[in-house]
């Protein structure tokens, strides 16, 4: 599933910041700890919901990435 609004990640780092994103509010049932995601090919397991702009996942991102779009991969349904 692609959702809305566009993601930046850094190599390094296991924060995503997103742009015009609801992960907090509008997609409480996809974007919860344990559901998966990908951005710019690289898929990640989500550890924390931290706000509407902004996620953690489980391990860091190996590449820097900006204005991504953000697909959901597997989450509890």
């Amino acid at each position: 599933i692609s959702i809305s609004g566009t993601a930046n990640v850094k190599s390094g780092s296991i924060y995503v910041t997103g742009m015009n994103t609801k992960f907090n509010v509008a997609n409480t049932t996809i974007f919860t700890i344990g559901s998966q995601i990908a951005i710019n090919t690289q898929i990640r397991t989500i550890s924390s919901v931290i706000s509407n702009t902004n996620l953690a996942v489980s391990s860091a991102f190996t590449i820097t990435s900006n204005n991504e779009g953000i697909v959901v991969i597997s989450w509890d349904k």
